[in-house]
């Protein structure tokens, strides 16, 4: 009994499996044809396919024609069939399984896939950016990307990703205009109608009204309406901030920030939708004219010939009757027009006539102007680098400086040089301290005089880049005074070669040195600085005793310096 029944249960098996075969695949539609894989099924031979039509995705159905085996994996609709149905569906028919229990294909119609909107177009200065997301049609597989060319509309790729980068972007177009079309699994696509455009941003900046004008040109009307407009302003050397504008129209006006003025703007148009169009930034630092814009003293330096003036400027702010003001315990004692040559980088040089004597104490200097809107500008002022120097002891000269002034410098370093006739040398290089002692035993000249060169920095303001300057200082000098230091004693078989006096200094000065006896006798006399007494008159050895030594200096315009002094001769 276990055996029959066994047996039984083996049999009814296979006549369920057999009474319900497997589906056929339906694989595509492409146009009008219908194509699918056969099913095999070990109930029997597969005999034919049916195919049902409807017109909508539930139904009803009906039987539109039958494809025999022997006509393969394929069935081409009638136009009659076309029309009239969007929506199929195939049931496999076998020699021995009953048609009433064989399972239907999925459903597939042919209606086009979902083409996908633009959420974002980027338009930069190597190309643009776009980018979307996957239609809700799950037939979609792939995108392809149409652009307005010469040739008209063109497809210039094919995209399985959600985001293009087309690196064929022409600035001066002011923006390209795109499509989408999607793709099946069967290679069918749909195209859209919908163009989506780039933009160009147009500005008009009205710098005495301090305020900025924003445009827009745009190819083709955005598919949906813009709603608020996104201006990112990147500040030179400062913050970035951010403008949005509610329910922008074609033209959007925004305070402009008469204090920082250099930068650029990204605006970015966003729809109802969500979508957005963005602009390639605009360059503001490029605009004809700044109304805010200053003028700052780069330099007050001596030259050879005299005094020198250097500013710095924008040369886009049309500067009209400058001059520079000198100004001592605020009172103006020169205000002298000027015209300088503004195509002179970094800055236009001015002589300001005054040589090398004018005395800068409690003294300033400032450049005034007027831009093009009218409004006067100034400087702030401005004051040289000083020096002073004085004779402090037989062989030693003081030298102080004053640093210059002018607001925004920065003082990077200072170099002190000593000149005569042999020329200039640097003697104290620094950049905290503002004195020196020097040692001139060594120098051997009446006047002695200095000069400070002082390294100075103007940092980047708007749309002027760092300046550096060499500010020189008028000569500071002191006279020197001749000192005669006479020995108190010689002994001419001793160390001391000869007898003569030391000078601080000889040259310039005439010389003239004498000696004398107890009784009034000249018995020396030179014009040589250089030359000794040897201790002997008319060849012969004088006594043991005292003897006078008398100096003459004289320099021409200068009384004479006269020096007497009584030395003692040991033998």
């Amino acid at each position: 009994m276990r055996i029959l029944f066994s047996l039984l249960v083996i049999c009814c098996s296979v006549v369920l499996a057999k009474a319900q075969p497997n589906p056929p695949q339906f694989d595509c539609i492409v146009g009008d044809t219908l194509t699918w894989t056969q099913p095999t099924d070990p109930c029997g031979d597969l005999t034919s396919i049916d195919i049902y039509g409807s017109a909508n995705e539930n139904g009803p159905f009906s039987l539109l024609f039958n494809v025999p085996v022997a006509d393969g994996a394929r069935g081409e609709l009638t136009p009659s069939e076309s029309i009239a149905n969007d929506f199929f569906y195939l049931v496999a028919n076998y020699a021995t399984c009953s048609p009433s229990m064989s399972i239907p294909s999925d459903t597939l119609t042919v209606s086009s896939v979902l083409v996908p909107r633009i959420n974002n177009i980027r338009y930069t200065t190597t190309g643009t950016f776009l980018d979307w997301e996957f239609p809700p049609d799950p037939r979609v597989t792939g995108f392809l990307i149409y652009k307005e060319t010469d040739l008209g509309t063109t497809l210039i790729d094919t995209v399985f990703g959600t985001d293009y980068f087309d690196p064929n972007t022409q600035v001066e177009n002011a923006g390209s205009i795109y499509f989408l079309g999607s793709l099946d699994d069967c290679q069918s696509s749909s195209f859209s109608d919908t163009a989506y455009s780039s933009l160009t941003v147009l500005t008009d900046r009205d710098a005495c009204a301090s305020e900025l004008r924003i445009g827009r040109l745009i190819p083709v009307e955005w598919p949906f309406p813009f709603v608020e407009a996104i201006i990112v302003r990147d500040r030179f050397g400062g913050p970035t901030d951010t403008v949005v504008v509610n329910n922008p129209d074609s033209l959007i006006v925004i305070p402009d920030i008469a204090s920082d003025t250099a930068y650029t703007i990204t605006v970015t148009y966003v729809d109802s939708d969500g979508g957005s169009t963005t602009a390639l930034p605009v360059d503001l630092g490029e605009e004809p004219f700044v109304s805010n814009d200053i003028i700052e003293i780069a330099q007050v330096t001596f030259e050879p010939t005299g005094w020198f003036l250097r500013w710095r400027w924008d040369p886009a702010a049309g500067y009209v009757d400058t001059e520079y003001i000198i100004r001592r315990g605020g009172q103006t004692i020169e205000q002298v027009a000027t015209d300088p040559d503004f195509n002179n980088l970094p800055a236009p040089f001015t002589a300001l006539g005054l040589d090398a004597d004018f005395d800068w104490n409690n003294t300033e200097i400032l450049v005034r102007s007027t831009d093009a809107c009218g409004v006067v500008r100034e400087s702030n002022p401005a004051t040289p680098a000083i020096v002073f120097a004085q004779e402090t002891g037989p062989l030693t000269v003081d030298i102080n400086w004053d640093l210059p002034q002018a607001d925004p410098i920065e003082l990077a370093e200072w170099d002190l040089r000593f000149f005569d006739l042999s020329g200039s040398r640097l003697i104290f290089a620094s950049n905290e301290e503002t004195s020196f002692v020097h040692d001139v035993s060594e120098v051997n000249v009446r006047e002695v005089c200095y000069e400070l060169i002082t390294e100075v920095r103007l940092p980047a303001v708007l749309r002027r880049p760092e300046a550096r300057f060499l500010w020189r200082s008028a000569p500071g000098c002191a006279l020197r005074t001749p000192r005669v230091f006479i020995p108190t004693g010689y002994v001419p078989e001793g160390f001391t070669i000869g007898f003569r006096p030391r000078l601080s200094l000889i040259e310039g000065l005439s010389y003239e040195f004498k000696i004398f006896d107890r009784w009034g006798t000249q018995i020396f006399e030179t014009t040589d600085p250089f030359e000794n007494w040897d201790g002997r008159y008319k060849g012969k050895s004088v006594p043991p005793g005292n003897y006078l030594a008398a100096i003459r200096l004289e320099e021409a315009g200068s009384p004479p310096v006269k020096v007497d002094g009584i030395f003692t001769l040991v033998r």
